[in-house]
Formats: C-alpha cells, structure tokens, sequence
C-alpha cells in the first residue's frame, strides 16, 4: 500500500497553515499590546529602565548600603560580614523595587519617589 501525495498539495497545506498562523499571531497582537498598555503606570518605564541597567553582565550598578561607622575604624571586614551586607542590601533593593512596582500598579504618582530611591540604591544618577 502505498500514499500519495503530490508535492504542490504538500506545499499547500503547509503553506496555509503557516498563513493562518501567521495571520492569527498578527490579528492577537492589539490586544496583547492594549493589556501591556493598560498595565503601564506612571512610573513603568523607568523601573524597567532600572533593572535592565541593574541585572546587565558586568554592570557597575548593584544594590548598597550605606557604610556604618564601625567599618570605617575597624579592620578589614571578614567575608561572612561582606556576604550578610550583600544580603541585606539585595533584601531592601528588591523591597524598594516591590514597592515601586506597587506604587506604579496603583498608577500612585509616589512611584517618582520610590523610583528615585530605588536609582539612589543601585548608583544611578
């Protein structure tokens, strides 16, 4: 027993399948871009703005913490208190980020200043 099929009725089925998936992608695209618009906060873009520049190979920004006192007239830090400060300034980077985003959700003009914050916490000016 043998199939067949010629290679022009191949060509055209698979040629109308990929038309109508293609047509069927571009006939979704208003509405994937209408709900990432009605997403968008007043503060959206400079968030994103701010994590790409944070999670960018080798970027020179990174969360920190302000230097205390004792690390100034103290020896050399140990590498478990370098790890803990990382830590923590991580927690409270991704704590401000939280709430920016929230702020942002809320459309909440606070956002600017969380955003500000936020480009204080990782050295962006």
């Amino acid at each position: 027993m043998r199939l067949e099929c010629s290679d022009t009725d191949w060509a055209k089925r698979l040629k109308s399948e990929v038309a109508m998936r293609y047509c069927a992608q571009i006939a979704a695209l208003p509405f994937g871009l209408s709900t990432a618009i009605a997403d968008a906060g007043p503060c959206s873009d400079k968030i994103q703005r701010n994590e790409t520049a944070v999670n960018q190979p080798s970027s020179p920004y990174m969360p920190t913490l302000p230097q205390i006192v004792d690390a100034q007239i103290s020896a050399q830090p140990t590498v478990s208190l370098v790890a803990r400060a990382e830590e923590r300034a991580l927690a409270n980077y991704k704590a401000v980020l939280d709430r920016a985003r929230a702020t942002d959700h809320q459309n909440n003009q606070e956002c600017q200043k969380v955003v500000e914050d936020l480009k204080n916490l990782v050295g962006l000016r």
